[in-house]
């Protein structure tokens, strides 16, 4: 028999994987009880992306398939919310939302905010900024879909996998060729080819409640196109208020067309040259990264996703905190070398504050291109007082990474 304990609000996490031991670490700061489901064979989830976390309670642990859900046991639970943890579980968590909670999203609309394609239609049919797409497979590939270069990625994608650009018909016929997985091992076998636009990435970390949008952050991504795939080298908290207004504004009225009126959301946003937002994709969850997006926010005097839904949801004060320049590096060992302990880079670089080594010392990669998330082999979160310095110590890491020499 399940232990509740009094007088502690209590929240379902469906699937964690996208920031999973951050999001129940801060859960937990604010004494929430945690229960976890788990609809999806954990044995196949990305190790950059397992649950690895002891403060959950192994009674609080359910595992099934999503069609053995007991939503009467559940429901004696007395569950206050449900958060979904990974974006190909947001149709059993809003369908648990609106079971088993007085907070929820209009079921019918759950398939816009995991299916990429459906997601820009919907903004098509709303006047809004989006982008011209085409879903295709090995058996449908036409002699023309867009002028190169062109965009591609799976439909239902998560981690980046499978993101790349295309400069021609053989690079396409190529791409379809091999085999790509999500970080929760689901082969890919639908993809999104899309017309390629230029401009400046970024991400709005945000949490709704009864349809009203809280924004966390505005991020701006550095990326590098490395064989053919964009990929992420940093991010950084954008200061511009122009920009953040432009950027918030558009990600607001997305997030309502697509039906997002509860739960947590990452949204990802070009800025083109002529200043135009356009949106990349919606992930409805927490930001990623191991909650380095979050922590950044954190850094930089903001309210995380986690303690703006602890405050809205549950009451929750949130404590005042310092103000910091700070930035985060995406490791990649790109000259895949065995991989040293990265921790030891504190000793050289002060504005160190967090390595999150994500791969294990002497680790290889067994590819050198398609690079995505869940290549990372670590986060470097730098904080410091000095902006000089953490510019500083983040060039000269940077250019380590992409030399593959740390010591």
């Amino acid at each position: 028999m399940l232990t509740l304990l009094e007088n502690k609000p209590r929240v379902l996490i469906v699937d964690p994987v996208a920031s999973a031991d951050y999001l129940i670490d801060e859960l937990n700061k604010f004494a929430i009880e945690i229960f976890i489901l788990f609809t999806l064979d954990r044995s196949k989830i990305s190790s950059n992306f397992c649950l690895q976390s002891k403060l959950v309670n192994q009674k609080n642990i359910f595992i099934c398939e999503k069609t053995a859900i007991d939503v009467t046991k559940l429901t004696q639970l007395n569950i206050d919310y449900v958060i979904c943890g990974y974006e190909d579980s947001v149709a059993i968590a809003d369908y648990l939302m609106q079971q088993i909670t007085n907070y929820s999203n209009d079921i019918t609309t759950s398939e816009y905010r995991n299916n990429k394609y459906l997601m820009h239609q919907v903004l098509k049919n709303n006047q809004l900024n989006y982008l011209k797409q085409e879903i295709i497979n090995f058996k449908n590939i036409k002699s023309s879909h867009f002028n190169y270069p062109c965009f591609i990625k799976p439909l239902n994608g998560s981690a980046s996998v499978g993101a790349a650009i295309l400069n021609s018909q053989a690079e396409l016929v190529d791409y379809i060729k091999k085999d790509f997985y999500s970080p929760v091992g689901r082969n890919y076998s639908e993809f999104i080819i899309s017309e390629y636009i230029k401009g400046v990435e970024y991400a709005v970390g945000t949490f709704s409640k009864d349809g009203e949008h809280y924004v966390s952050s505005v991020q701006k991504y550095v990326t590098k196109i490395h064989h053919g795939v964009p990929v992420i080298l940093s991010f950084e908290l954008e200061n511009n208020k122009e920009i953040i207004a432009k950027v918030t504004e558009y990600a607001k009225i997305v997030l309502t067309k697509l039906g997002i009126r509860n739960g947590f959301a990452h949204t990802e946003i070009f800025l083109t040259a002529e200043n135009n937002p356009v949106l990349i994709e919606v992930n409805p969850r927490i930001s990623g990264a191991s909650g380095a997006l979050n922590t950044l926010a954190s850094y930089s005097g903001l309210d995380t996703q986690i303690e703006i839904f602890a405050q809205k949801i549950f009451n929750k004060e949130i404590a005042k905190k310092e103000k910091t320049f700070s930035k985060v590096l995406c490791l990649y060992n790109f000259a895949n070398k065995p991989l040293p302990n990265l921790s030891s880079l504190k000793l050289k670089y002060p504005s160190i504050n967090i390595v999150d080594q994500k791969k294990p010392v002497g680790y290889t990669r067994s590819h050198t291109v398609n690079l995505c998330k869940s290549d990372v082999v670590a986060f470097i979160i730098l904080r410091d007082k000095n902006l000089k310095q953490l510019e500083q110590d983040y060039k000269e890491i940077l250019t380590l990474d992409l030399n593959g020499n740390y010591f």
